[in-house]
Formats: structure tokens, sequence, C-alpha cells
């Protein structure tokens, strides 16, 4: 690439950084080259990696998503979804509950009003041992939070009968 090329490409990667990340799901080869160019073009892509650490995990390169998705966390410490990632990498993959939960709580914390984080923290809170008083507790502080989505709503409520 000459220096002008690098120039525009470096433009783009920068546009394509700025760009809303909800509904963005590579999962084809072409992706996975473009991304890893992406890359080596600016090691500063946060976004990319972290698009890039969904893509390998799903291919089952959980050791690859896992870094690139601590360098988008580094790059991105305000975008919650990669400490959610990881929380689940962490907890699957590696077997470590410690930082998973940590991770998991961090994701919540970002956005605390994101109901499929707050459930998938009460069953990882479940799954380590965490008392059933105090996932509770953190339900409801977040009242709104979980009526918003039934399947944690249904938690709540499993939770409030059981205690």
């Amino acid at each position: 690439m000459n220096q002008e090329e690098l120039v525009k490409a470096r433009q783009e990667i920068l546009r394509a950084e700025a760009a809303p990340t909800r509904y963005c799901f590579p999962n084809r080869l072409e992706e996975l080259i473009i991304l890893e160019k992406v890359l080596k073009c600016d090691s500063e892509a946060y976004h990319a990696a972290y698009y890039l650490g969904n893509l390998l995990y799903d291919k089952k390169q959980y050791d690859k998503a896992i870094s690139l998705w601590e360098l988008a966390k580094k790059g991105l410490p305000d975008f919650p979804t990669s400490y959610r990632n990881l929380s689940f990498a962490y907890y699957n993959k590696k077997g470590n509950k410690k930082v998973a939960l940590k991770l998991i709580n961090q994701a919540f914390d970002l956005n605390p009003s994101d109901a499929r984080v707050l459930l998938e923290k009460t069953q990882l809170e479940s799954m380590i041992g965490i008392p059933i008083k105090d996932r509770l507790a953190v339900l409801e502080a977040h009242k709104e939070t979980v009526v918003s989505r039934d399947d944690l709503f249904i938690e709540y409520l499993t939770l409030l009968k059981i205690f």
C-alpha cells in the first residue's frame, strides 16, 4: 500500500470505528480477512478487535478471541459488551469464576439498564454460589430493568419464591 492508500484506509477505519456497533455481526471468511487487515493497518482499531474477537470465538479460537476482547476493553473502557463477552469466555473456557464475575459486574456497572446483562449476571452469580438474598437485593435495586425483560422478571419471581 502506498502512502496515499494508507491515509485513505486509515480515514475509512476511523469512520468505521465511529459507526454504531449494535447490528454488526461479522461471520464470513472475507470479514475475518478484512478485520485482520484493519488491525494490521491500525492497531488502535478497537471496535475491529471486538468484532474479530466475536468472529473468532464463534470459530472456536477462544484464546485469540480473549486477547482481542482484552485489547478492545483496554481501548474502549466504556464499552460494556467487551466485558460481557470476556466474562463468558473466562467462565466457560478458562474456568475462572472470579474474573468472570468481576467482568460481568463491570459490564453491568457500565450499563445498569441492560436487562440482558443483568440476567446473565444473575445467572452467573447463581452458578458460582452467590447467596439468593444478595442476588435479590441487586434485582430489587434495579426493578425497572427487571420488569423490562420477561425471563429476567421470571428469574426475579423465582428467587422471591425460593427466598
